[in-house]
């Protein structure tokens, strides 16, 4: 069997696809997002504490990242088991 691709889906807004390969009995199916995600415009106008719900599909450091800035910016001191990770 080979691979099938279908692509672009008509259904979706952002450019995606579909794509089947075979793998002996379990053939593996990604579905792929290929539009880049405008993070700074979906943080534009809302409050801070909203984004890390917001941010959860970057990477994880840059998620640590973020709240460490977040605790600095609202003068929090995080407990200790938080400030070891």
């Amino acid at each position: 069997m080979q691979t099938i691709t279908f692509e672009p889906l008509r259904w979706l807004e952002e450019s995606a696809r579909v794509k089947i390969l075979p793998n002996n009995e379990h053939p593996r199916v990604y579905f792929q997002v290929m539009a880049p995600r405008d993070l700074a415009g979906m943080c534009k106008g809302r409050p801070v504490e909203e984004l890390s719900r917001i941010l959860t599909i970057i990477n994880p450091a840059h998620h640590l990242a973020s709240a460490r800035a977040l605790d600095r910016l609202f003068a929090v001191e995080p407990p200790p088991l938080a400030r070891n990770m």
